[in-house]
């Protein structure tokens, strides 16, 4: 017997325990029927097959778990439905308890970040300090000043009904009007675990962030991957870009996949993608971006039926019947012979010549395991506003530059040289000729050794210019926040800048008995290792 079934069976061994210690002698005989029925049920690996998941931990294991501990004993089912049952009892629970002393919470302050997929600099702050940034899990937060590496981020509301934050925009018309997207729909797709968190819809907020409200007309968008603005004829025209997930096994978001489009700040929307072919389901759009001359593009990502990935669609219009649709790469993808799955696309238009846009393009294959495997396989340019492509070179170290592409994969055009790409995987990459050769500009292994000038923690999602200085640029990632002022040097140096940034994903935690004298808490984390505070 190999380990991981030993481990199992000391996993199954203990649930048996606590079945038969507070179970009656009937039921507890059936439970035990039930759960060797599912551990018999999973497949036994060798250790040459362990090796292939891609992650150490062996999350399927994990999966399991958590399957044992929330299933009815009595259907062997996952009750999802009674989550928003036990709920409401909770708070009508909390709501009798008034009358007590409210228990008080004190925050354990940290300067690690969370994972993190965007970032805005404050467009009503003209020195380009202030920040706004968003955890998945950990809410919205801002900083005063990005370049002072003593300036601590504050949390805008800890007790918002959500705290999943995809996206962050401001109304290009009035930089007192902020949009925030919630959902995370990178994990709500079938990878090897389940969503970290599901939306609500959009926040808005008419005074820079003062106050916030949540549109009523977006409670559907459960997943939002991306949020744009375009000017039209005076208007701020809102398109914001939702697909499905699924959140505990259950298929989540209504009105499903679409990119959707509200003249009226929000009020009321359409839905303007076209379907894909041969099916009556639009595209599910995995990024926008809306170029200076005001062309719309939108890269897609495949939906929870394995479809529609790899394709670009551009309109000057955005009605649902003016949309060009670029499946070329979808097309070679399905033809190769390894990497045969179109993955997700990102997007990038140049400011300085708007013709010119680049995109990345991931694809990928689903492993003996069962996991889908995505790497970001193709970057490419168009000149002449997306009607034609060509294919430009990978980083120096190929396809593994970006291994998890439906996670973590970003690109972003210089504001001063249409030629200057910046490019965002595990690490960050910078070429200064369109893509024909690479530089590597950080080494996340310098976390295990304190970190460094290069160190930026792996799976990048957001790189941002600041609109007052090109030369200085904020990145997200698994990570938090990192920062340079010197990103067109030849060896920019960048600093953490997540301090007070509490958005660090604890997956468990415990506390130590009082008889060992001072406070100590222990927690895993979500790609940040194991703590002890």
């Amino acid at each position: 017997m190999n380990y991981y079934k030993i481990i199992m069976s000391i996993l199954l061994f203990s649930f048996i325990v606590f079945i038969s210690l507070n179970n009656k002698k009937g039921l507890r005989s059936d439970f035990e029927s039930l759960l060797l029925s599912e551990f018999n049920n999973m497949q036994s690996y060798s250790e040459e097959e362990l090796e292939d998941i891609p992650k150490p931990e062996h999350p399927h294991m994990s999966k399991f778990q958590d399957k044992l501990m929330t299933m009815d004993p009595s259907t062997g089912d996952i009750p999802t439905e009674r989550l928003r049952v036990a709920f409401i009892y909770t708070r009508n629970l909390q709501q009798e308890l008034d009358n007590r002393d409210e228990m008080e919470w004190s925050n354990v302050s940290s300067n690690m970040g969370g994972r993190t997929r965007t970032l805005m600099f404050d467009p009503g702050e003209f020195d380009g300090e202030k920040v706004w940034a968003g955890g998945v899990t950990g809410g919205l937060w801002y900083n005063n000043n990005i370049t002072d590496i003593n300036s601590q981020w504050e949390s805008v509301d800890d007790f918002w009904n959500n705290l999943s934050i995809s996206r962050i925009v401001s109304d290009p018309q009035n930089n007192q009007i902020f949009y925030v997207g919630t959902g995370e729909a990178n994990t709500a797709i079938v990878t090897y675990r389940e969503s970290s968190s599901r939306g609500v819809g959009i926040w808005k907020s008419v005074d820079a962030g003062e106050t916030w409200m949540l549109l009523p007309s977006t409670s559907g968008f459960e997943y939002i991957t991306d949020i744009d603005i375009k000017i039209e004829d005076g208007i701020s025209v809102i398109y914001s870009s939702v697909v499905s997930g699924t959140y505990y096994g259950v298929h989540e978001s209504s009105p499903s996949d679409g990119l959707f489009r509200s003249y009226n700040g929000g009020d009321t929307w359409q839905q303007v993608l076209p379907n894909i072919s041969e099916t009556n389901t639009p595209f599910a759009p995995s990024d926008i971006e809306i170029s200076e001359n005001g062309r719309i593009f939108v890269g897609t990502m495949k939906n929870l039926s394995g479809l529609g990935g790899a394709t670009i669609l551009f309109s000057d219009t955005g009605n649902i019947d003016s949309w060009i649709i670029y499946s070329d790469y979808k097309e070679i993808i399905e033809s190769s012979s390894n990497n045969n799955i179109p993955g997700r696309v990102v997007l990038a238009s140049s400011p300085s010549v708007p013709n010119i846009v680049y995109a990345v393009i991931g694809s990928g294959n689903i492993n003996n395991m069962g996991f889908n495997l995505s790497y970001g396989n193709y970057i490419i340019r168009s000149g002449n506003g997306g009607e034609s492509w060509e294919q430009k070179n990978l980083p120096a170290s190929g396809q593994e530059w970006a291994s998890l592409a439906w996670h973590a994969l970003s690109i972003e055009v210089s504001p001063d040289d249409h030629n200057t790409i910046i490019v965002g995987g595990l690490e960050l990459y910078r070429s200064e000729d369109t893509g024909n050769t690479w530089e590597n500009l950080s080494d996340w292994d310098l976390m295990y050794y304190g970190g460094g000038d290069r160190y930026i923690h792996a799976d990048i999602h957001n790189i941002v210019f600041s609109p007052e200085d090109s030369d200085q640029i904020a990145i997200t990632s698994d990570g938090g926040i990192f920062f340079t002022d010197e990103i067109s040097s030849s060896f920019p140096a960048f600093i953490e800048r997540s301090q007070g940034y509490n958005t660090l994903q604890f997956y468990t935690c415990d506390i130590a008995p009082s008889i060992y004298g001072d406070m100590l808490f222990v927690g895993g984390l979500q790609d940040n290792g194991t703590l002890i505070i």
